[in-house]
């Protein structure tokens, strides 16, 4: 299941750019001395200025993120999903204490404060300070929240309710995250009315970004009253492939996990293998139990956001379940705004029976 956690970042300070588009550029020598200046001189912000690229959003990329050395998880693991918040470290009249940003599907690079040194070109000239990534999330499940979300760690909306933040990280719970999401929802769509054409593309791309974290993460947020930016039946037809993938999967190692517990077999004997091993022919390893006899069961997935069915199979996977008709099937799944829903389960030989396998592609050799 996925980890939802808060973790506090130093606020972007620089008032040379827009709300919409804070840290997502490299500040220059003077904007980052500035920055540590203002803490070492008036107890501002904090000693140094490194979560300016997270939100760096490269949309055929990952989204590299800086975590704060306080504010790694106790137990990460590089496998793990997390939904990340993130909140100003520290209130001022100029900024106040708030939600400023979210990443889906983050996963940790590095479990240790170390990370992944930052290529040569973001460095920053005059800082002597190693720069690291620690996390990277895709760049669809990433965006500010603008405008932001005031936030008092007392009220128990956005968080628990808490006597003090203290350092560092803080988890949080389904209704928190959807708290938030349903709050940005409704802030970007009041702001999109009197928004000029560039604010209005950010806010555009937020609400998108958003919808897709409360589909993946099942947060069953509604859209704001009167809104009629997006014809909910085309929720699911805008999302990108690895997240119709991804929803598909997790609707079904969700039930192998149920299965597993009602049958009394150890839920860890389920793993979920594409989440680290991408490449692997199956998605997903379970447990079948035929009288008293346990084995393991191979399920690769196969998701299609549209009607008509729009699916791949390769050769390697052709040939890891040809051989597998007793302990392996496809898992074939439509994931609609209603959420995923098993087609048929199938194994290769029935797949090749119901199915044409229509070639897509040809390795060139000479003559």
């Amino acid at each position: 299941m996925p980890h939802i956690m808060g973790i506090k970042i130093h606020y972007d300070h620089r008032t040379s750019i827009a709300p919409h588009l804070k840290y997502s550029t490299l500040p220059t020598a003077g904007e980052y001395n500035e920055f540590v200046s203002l803490f070492r001189d008036k107890g501002r912000g904090g000693n140094g200025f490194h979560e300016c690229l997270n939100f760096a959003v490269r949309e055929a990329q990952p989204v590299r993120i800086y975590i704060p050395p306080t504010c790694f998880p106790a137990k990460a693991k590089m496998d793990d999903d997390f939904l990340l918040f993130s909140f100003n470290y520290r209130g001022t009249d100029t900024f106040p204490p708030s939600i400023i940003g979210v990443h889906g599907g983050v996963k940790f690079l590095s479990v240790k404060p170390g990370g992944i040194p930052r290529p040569d070109h973001h460095s920053i000239e005059g800082v002597d300070v190693p720069l690291h990534f620690h996390a990277e999330a895709p760049s669809y499940l990433s965006t500010l929240l603008v405008p932001a979300i005031d936030y008092d760690f007392k009220h128990g909306i956005y968080t628990p309710a808490y006597r003090n933040w203290g350092y560092g990280n803080r988890y949080m719970l389904p209704e928190h995250a959807a708290a938030i999401i349903g709050q940005a929802m409704q802030n970007a769509e009041s702001a999109l009315a009197s928004a000029e054409i560039p604010k209005r593309e950010a806010l555009t791309r937020q609400l998108d970004v958003l919808e897709r974290i409360n589909l993946r993460y099942s947060l069953d947020v509604k859209p704001s009253r009167g809104s009629k930016r997006t014809d909910p039946k085309s929720k699911t037809a805008g999302l990108p492939d690895s997240e119709i993938g991804y929803l598909g999967e997790r609707f079904i190692y969700d039930r192998e996990i149920e299965t597993a517990k009602r049958l009394k077999i150890d839920p860890s004997r389920v793993e979920w293998i594409s989440q680290s091993v991408p490449a692997s022919p199956f998605d997903i390893k379970t447990v079948r139990r035929s009288g008293e006899r346990e084995y393991d069961h191979y399920i690769e997935v196969k998701s299609t956001g549209g009607d008509e069915l729009n699916v791949y199979v390769s050769s390697g996977q052709c040939d890891f379940f040809r051989t597998r008709n007793d302990c392996g099937t496809f898992a074939l799944v439509r994931v609609t705004d209603d959420g995923p829903k098993l087609l048929e389960e199938l194994n290769f030989a029935a797949l090749e029976s119901k199915y044409d396998f229509v070639p897509m592609k040809y390795k060139l050799k000479l003559k």
